[in-house]
């Protein structure tokens, strides 16, 4: 019986760049129902795909699934540089990585789909830029404990093993507050504090929701739950929210006049 073939981690690109994204697009209407959502002008009847206890609305489901397979091509990767016994050869196997992602880079980019959709490159340049910096500090730290090794050290070398792998696992930035400070920090910077207005602006608050689970970790190195941030977002749910004198202050800060 003849061996499987590895699956082209890439080969959701693939089909993006043949295909386009009238397939996604289908895929959502296949998953999606009709709900009822309270607006100022009253009921209004929205199509969203339900995740958990999140509703994503058609561009929101495009973001999603961009970021799923985007962090599929990262995970990838650090199986890759988190390997205890590492192919013999790891160099050919990343050079080929980041030739592919340069290659589904530059073909999305020309694709007419990327003038709405850009998250699509994004997400795979921010892969990129990650597991590049990552590598180069492997290969530095690398050097460091093969140096301390032909010192007879080899208690320190696995010492320099273990920090390596932990800083390929904590690449995130580490909040050290409370969670719900960070939370409402960027709350406030979406919505306003006080009578200060709105600092930053997305297309929905689940953008920055994500945007504070990609690029967050508790103060002990973990990932935030997404129900903990989904809530804290929430209008209903105002005491979850930091306490205003724990909160950090946005209301001085003064917001640029955009030209017209």
């Amino acid at each position: 019986m003849e061996k499987a073939q590895p699956k082209n981690i890439f080969s959701f690109y693939e089909e993006l760049i043949i295909g386009g994204l009238q397939p996604i697009i289908d895929e959502f209407y296949l998953l999606s129902q009709q709900i009822e959502i309270s607006t100022k002008d009253g009921p209004k009847k929205e199509i969203v795909f339900l995740d958990g206890n999140t509703n994503y609305n058609l561009q929101e489901y495009l973001i999603l699934i961009s970021k799923r397979m985007s962090r599929k091509i990262l995970h990838n990767i650090e199986l890759i540089l988190l390997d205890s016994n590492p192919p013999p050869n790891i160099k050919t196997l990343l050079a080929k990585y980041y030739s592919d992602l340069d290659y589904y880079i530059s073909k999305l980019k020309n694709l007419p789909l990327t003038g709405k959709h850009l998250y699509f490159v994004q997400d795979l340049e921010i892969i990129r830029t990650d597991s590049l910096d990552k590598m180069k500090y492997l290969e530095e730290q690398s050097k460091t404990a093969h140096i301390e090794t032909n010192q007879g050290v080899a208690e320190e070398s696995s010492t320099s093993l273990s920090k390596i792998k932990n800083s390929v696992r904590g690449y995130k930035l580490r909040w050290l507050a409370n969670n719900n400070v960070l939370f409402t920090l960027f709350y406030d910077l979406l919505h306003g504090q006080d009578k200060n207005p709105a600092i930053i602006e997305a297309s929905s608050s689940k953008v920055v929701q994500e945007f504070i689970i990609d690029n967050f970790v508790d103060s002990q190195g973990q990932p935030f739950s997404r129900l903990s941030v989904e809530t804290c977002f929430s209008k209903e749910r105002e005491k979850k929210r930091a306490r205003i004198e724990d909160r950090i202050d946005t209301i001085k800060v003064k917001i640029k006049k955009v030209p017209g």
